[in-house]
Order: C-alpha cells, then sequence, then structure tokens
C-alpha cells in the first residue's frame, strides 16, 4: 500500500515548478540588468548588441510556460509515477491535514529562497567592507533587500500561520461554492 498521497505528491511538484520558476525568472532578471548596464555604457561594444527583449524574453516566456506547464500537468505526472492506485487523502490520526502541510512547505520555499538571495546579496557588500571599501548601496541594491524581506516575510508568515492560513482558504472556497449562505 502507498502511504504517500496523490495530493501531496501534487503539490511537491507543483513547489518545485514554482521554484524553478522563480529561479529562472530571477536569473533572468540579473542577466537583463547586466546587459542594460552593459549597453548604456557606451561604446562599440555596446552598439554592437542586439536588443535586450529579443534576447531574453524567450528565456523568460520558456521559464514560464513550462513552470505553468508542470503546475497543470502536475497530478497527470504523479498519478504516473504512483505504482499504485490507491491513494489516500489525509491519515486519520493526522492532526495537520495534507493541505495544510503544503502551506507550510511553501512557506518555507519562500524562506529559504528569501535567505538565499540575501546571503547573496550580502557576500559582495562584506567582501567590500573586510577590504576596507566603504561603498553605497545602489538603488537595484536597495530595491533587491527590499524584496528579499518581503519574500522572507511571506515565507515566515506562512510558516506561522498556516493553519489559520488554510481555514481562511477553506472559508473563502465555501463562499465561492455557495454564495448565497444556503444549503
Amino acid at each position: 500500500m502507498n502511504t504517500i498521497p496523490l495530493q501531496f505528491l501534487v503539490g511537491a511538484t507543483r513547489l518545485i515548478a514554482i521554484c524553478f520558476g522563480l529561479k529562472a525568472l530571477e536569473d533572468l532578471a540579473g542577466a537583463a540588468a547586466y546587459y542594460a548596464t552593459i549597453q548604456r555604457s557606451g561604446g562599440e561594444f555596446a552598439q554592437a548588441m542586439p536588443g535586450a527583449w529579443g534576447l531574453y524574453l524567450p528565456g523568460a516566456v520558456t521559464s514560464l510556460v513550462l513552470a505553468i506547464g508542470v503546475w497543470f500537468i502536475a497530478p497527470f505526472i504523479c498519478r504516473f509515477a504512483m505504482s499504485s492506485k490507491e491513494t489516500s487523502l489525509v491519515e486519520p490520526a493526522s492532526d495537520v491535514t495534507w493541505n495544510e502541510l503544503m502551506i507550510f512547505l511553501t512557506g518555507t520555499l519562500f524562506l529559504g529562497w528569501g535567505l538565499t538571495r540575501l546571503a547573496d546579496s550580502l557576500i559582495p557588500i562584506l567582501r567590500l567592507k573586510a577590504q576596507g571599501v566603504n561603498q553605497e548601496l545602489a538603488m537595484v541594491e536597495q530595491i533587491g533587500f527590499y524584496t528579499t524581506t518581503i519574500i522572507i516575510g511571506i515565507g515566515g508568515i506562512m510558516m506561522s500561520r498556516f493553519a489559520s492560513i488554510y481555514r481562511w482558504i477553506q472559508r473563502r472556497k465555501g463562499l465561492l461554492n455557495n454564495p448565497g449562505g444556503t444549503d
């Protein structure tokens, strides 16, 4: 008997799609920012470079299509991967539902991603400080720290308040399925 519910596997597969989709977009944004910096610096090399939209837009679209595609075909992938047709939705002795666990794991994903971004941003600054170079943060770095703080905050809230978030989702789902309030 298979002890891992299909619902959990689908959620985990979708988290992986979100992770790689966001990471690909983040990498493309960094490359595009570097490309724009080179182009604005002028010179013969910058003039000979192709347009940024033609260079990076196909990569961004491909990453988004793959992430969205994996999101929607995750149930089929997981059913194919499971050898048993039996799947239990929730174990009877479990105090936490699988949906609550997925909210917690999504929060963990965001928190880990934010901490990784924070470390990537701080290492060059700390290296310059160790060399005795005092440099003010550029606007791009300030925006990066701001968005990183938001990502870490969202992850922390999702991890600490996963049960409340799940109840809120269930209430919203109930309102959408039963807008008049009658059974």
